[in-house]
């Protein structure tokens, strides 16, 4: 009932490949952590439930291009809320290892955002 709109997959391709050809090298991760933050509200939020949105177009368009595969062990998801009035998609891909800085600087933990 829910599958991911095929021309989600393909502008997420075309991103990338207009990145490579504009600024050079995307960068590959052997363990990667993606975190998908939907900024929204109640109001403004299209779809209540996690499991009913598109972000699956996400891991597989980067499979293969900044992660050598989307298996559980190569490639970590987080799917976060935040309340915000402007609706937005905020997507991270970052080297597993770092997680830990990476929530702590999303929570605050430290004095400066980078």
């Amino acid at each position: 009932r829910y599958k991911t709109p095929a021309f989600l997959q393909q502008a997420l391709y075309r991103l990338m490949e207009q990145y490579r050809q504009n600024r050079g090298k995307l960068p590959c991760f052997e363990k990667a952590l993606l975190v998908i933050d939907e900024h929204c509200n109640i109001d403004n939020r299209q779809i209540y439930d996690q499991d009913n949105k598109g972000y699956k177009a996400i891991p597989n368009a980067i499979k293969g291009i900044l992660v050598p595969d989307d298996d559980q062990f190569t490639l970590g998801l987080a799917l976060l809320s935040t309340l915000d009035e402007q609706p937005s998609c905020h997507i991270y891909v970052l080297p597993a290892e770092e997680a830990s800085e990476f929530f702590a600087l999303r929570d605050g933990q430290y004095g400066i955002f980078l």
